[in-house]
């Protein structure tokens, strides 16, 4: 039970820094937030985000269309901008990030993963380490 709290804790905290890069007028913005809030409990569908706005989903298509976007893109952003940022935190497991993201299972996610940065999730922390630690100062 403690390993949930604390898996909630740090991940409300790259939510919170999420949503603050968010302009609040914006369709777009709201639909993010519902995702956000959605993502884990497997409820982030169209309809769903839809009915939260008191819209019918073409009614939020239109409007998101109107933003220069769509549903499907905001999700797939989304999930995107937060599985590097989970990947990032190395605090979770894969199996971890694939449930905060709302994915049916970690296969799914390392598909998804691997569609959106040309390599696994394995692989990117590997090479955000690698990039985050400094070059060896030693001299010969």
């Amino acid at each position: 039970a403690s390993e949930n709290r604390d898996l909630a804790f740090q991940s409300d905290r790259v939510i919170e820094q999420y949503i603050a890069s968010l302009d609040p007028d914006e369709v777009s913005s709201r639909v993010r937030e519902l995702l956000l809030e959605l993502l884990p409990s497997g409820e982030a569908s169209g309809d769903s985000i839809a009915k939260k706005l008191h819209k019918s989903m073409s009614s939020l298509q239109r409007a998101l269309r109107a933003e220069g976007t769509s549903y499907r893109d905001l999700l797939e952003d989304t999930r995107r901008s937060l599985a590097e940022q989970y990947i990032a935190e190395q605090s979770y497991n894969l199996a971890q990030i694939a449930y905060l993201l709302g994915f049916a299972d970690q296969s799914n996610f390392t598909r998804a993963f691997k569609r959106w940065t040309g390599m696994s999730p394995s692989e990117y922390r590997v090479h955000r380490s690698a990039e985050a630690t400094p070059p060896d100062q030693t001299s010969t």
